[in-house]
């Protein structure tokens, strides 16, 4: 095989690509899956609920160095919302990176997202990328998704919002990754829960 198919290590497509490129006839290209690492998960449900507070409802922890100057991370973290109570109730969600200088960063806010009442959930979904532009500076974008309420395993986006933002941690220490969640009324019948929370290394 080896004298047939030429590999080699030029990026074609986005980082972890590769380019194959057969010894006659026109180049064939291929593109290959990043690579990542999980550096930090939860399972445990979280649930915010009877509160207008602002509700930390999920902890992650990058290990120091992980993004340094040219890498990037990823976080996601995916649950329900339940509002059987609170007639136009709303919900936003922000995401947060820490470097234990100072006051956290917010990187990422979805606010006033409308939940109107029904005895269905809705699920959510929340993901956001952080990419290393230099030392200590990160870019990031953040994607939410918020289905309408429904019992069914597959329901359409009632919303779907896109955020940009950076931030200037301090890579060479740990930085902490909080996800929260604040509801507009305190209600018994209103509630936010996370049910999964991932963070990867993308190499």
């Amino acid at each position: 095989m080896s004298d047939r198919i030429r590999i080699t290590n030029r990026i074609y497509g986005y980082p972890g690509g590769r380019q194959v490129v057969p010894p006659r006839g026109d180049p064939v290209f291929f593109v290959l899956p990043v690579a990542s690492r999980r550096l930090d998960e939860n399972s445990t449900t979280i649930t915010a609920v009877n509160s207008t507070a602002e509700t930390t409802v999920a902890t992650l922890t990058m290990p120091a160095l992980t993004i340094a100057s040219t890498g990037a991370a990823r976080f996601m973290a995916a649950g329900k919302i339940t509002n059987t109570a609170v007639a136009g109730g709303t919900v936003t969600f922000r995401a947060k990176l820490d470097d234990g200088s100072g006051s956290p960063a917010v990187v990422m806010e979805t606010s006033g997202i409308v939940c109107s009442t029904d005895n269905n959930p809705r699920r959510w979904a929340l993901e956001t990328y952080l990419a290393a532009k230099i030392t200590n500076g990160q870019s990031v974008w953040g994607f939410l998704d918020v289905s309408a309420p429904s019992t069914r395993a597959t329901a359409p986006s009632a919303y779907t919002g896109v955020t940009y933002s950076t931030a200037a941690e301090t890579d060479s220490t740990p930085i902490t990754i909080t996800i929260t969640a604040q509801l507009s009324a305190a209600s018994t019948g209103f509630s936010v829960s996370r049910e999964f929370a991932l963070l990867e290394g993308v190499n």
